[in-house]
């Protein structure tokens, strides 16, 4: 598992699938960087997490991603992921549990 801090709120897990040796790319709150003048390595994702109101999708690239922005449970090629709300109804903050490679890591 290799795990990236790209700026902001924004992280990419990059974890092997349970089956047929592939590889799962995970991206949280990816941003637009032509607004934090930062750049966004990762183009291309098999799941997208939105925890945050500002998180954006444009700069992905491939638009075959699974899209998870609402709190809830979701078991996505063998990785499972839990959404969880803060409870702060003016601004979107979701945590997420995520299951990846037999760690449970809480975004």
């Amino acid at each position: 598992m290799q795990i990236t801090w790209h700026g902001l709120s924004c992280f990419s897990i990059k974890s092997k699938s349970k089956f047929k040796d592939k590889e799962i790319t995970i991206l949280i709150n990816p941003f637009d960087p032509k607004k934090n003048n930062l750049k966004l390595p990762v183009n291309k994702a098999d799941i997208v997490l939105l925890g945050v109101d500002d998180a954006d999708t444009k700069n992905i690239k491939n638009k075959d991603f699974f899209l998870i922005d609402k709190p809830g449970e979701f078991e996505i090629k063998k990785h499972f992921i839990t959404g969880i709300n803060n409870g702060n109804k003016e601004k979107q903050n979701i945590i997420f549990n995520i299951e990846a490679e037999g760690i449970n890591m809480l975004y």
